[in-house]
């Protein structure tokens, strides 16, 4: 199980120009996860990617297996909160899609789906709608009128 001092350790090597020490400590993070079911890893991964943009950390979070994603979503529902780290969590939720995880259809009933919504309402960033649509068809049937509403105003933007 993975100690708090550990993963401050693991984390200041992530990025090691060395090879040999980037495959070790990327071995680690993958051998804790295994071992490890709780959130702490997972949240502190994705700390780590927001503060430094590390390439890194997002490899490991974009693959990261079941049980570790209702942790990853529930860390990206709380970052989608705050308006100053909403463009990088957004920025990770699309990696993560992209990889196509086996657990991609949790996304429609996570509290995420909302949240997302709920910023799209009140953005001008309605493009990125159009990248999640394919991973919640269906659970957008519940949503019509939110989107509707979302996508309105491009309605009214293309016909001036």
């Amino acid at each position: 199980m993975a100690q708090q001092g550990n993963v401050g350790e693991l984390l200041s090597m992530l990025d090691s120009p060395i090879l040999g020490v980037l495959e070790d400590i990327t071995a680690a993070f993958k051998d804790n996860l295994i071992c490890d079911r709780g959130p702490m890893l997972v949240n502190s991964l994705v700390d780590y990617y927001l503060e430094t943009n590390s390439q890194q950390a997002l490899h490991i979070l974009s693959t990261l297996q079941e049980p570790h994603d209702k942790h990853l979503l529930d860390k990206i529902n709380e970052y989608m909160g705050k308006a100053a780290t909403r463009l990088p969590t957004l920025s990770l939720l699309g990696h993560v899609i992209r990889r196509q995880p086996s657990w991609k259809h949790k996304l429609s009933q996570a509290p995420l789906l909302l949240s997302l919504l709920k910023c799209l309402k009140v953005t001008w960033q309605r493009f990125t709608l159009s990248i999640f649509m394919p991973v919640f068809m269906l659970s957008f049937i519940g949503f019509m009128e939110c989107i509707l509403a979302i996508l309105s105003p491009f309605c009214v933007l293309t016909t001036v």
